[in-house]
């Protein structure tokens, strides 16, 4: 078995001894070294502030920066109130392409959130992990202050004072 060490091609020959005529036979050998290397821009995504019951959406990139093909067979999401959507799996991605999926903040509650998504795949350097961020917040209205009293107020028509 031959590992390679690098992302190239390589050559190599086996040569067999025998007391064979034709010794030494030769076999000749050839690869190719590839990565096999996934990553997942922006690394940190931050929502912000989300009012709570509503939500708020970003893209992710995931792109094969490798030499070889990646063949992605998992997301998994952490974290209250974070998804994924249109990611469709098994997904292989050549070396250099990219595929976009979209990370959704759907704050239940008020406070800070954080979570993840961890992409599985071939690639030696899985899973490809995008951090998330976000608050929940709530939007109240008060008026201060809360009552107010005119106290007696003097009619100057007594039409318009009914």
């Amino acid at each position: 078995m031959i590992l390679p060490t690098v992302a190239s091609r390589a050559l190599g020959i086996v040569s067999v001894v025998s007391t064979a005529t034709n010794s030494p036979a030769v076999v000749p050998l050839s690869g190719t070294g590839v990565t096999l290397l996934l990553s997942g821009t922006p690394a940190t995504l931050s929502f912000g502030n989300v009012t709570v019951g509503s939500s708020s959406s970003q893209t992710v990139t995931l792109t094969n920066t490798g030499t070889g093909s990646v063949t992605v067979s998992q997301a998994t999401v952490a974290g209250a109130g974070f998804s994924i959507s249109g990611l469709s799996l098994p997904l292989t991605l050549t070396a250099g392409q990219s595929a976009n999926f979209i990370a959704i903040f759907a704050p239940t509650t008020a406070g800070s959130a954080s979570g993840s998504v961890s992409v599985a795949s071939t690639a030696t350097n899985s899973p490809a992990v995008v951090s998330l961020l976000g608050t929940g917040v709530t939007l109240l209205l008060s008026a201060n202050p809360s009552s107010t009293n005119f106290g007696n107020i003097v009619c100057e028509a007594a039409a318009r004072c009914r």
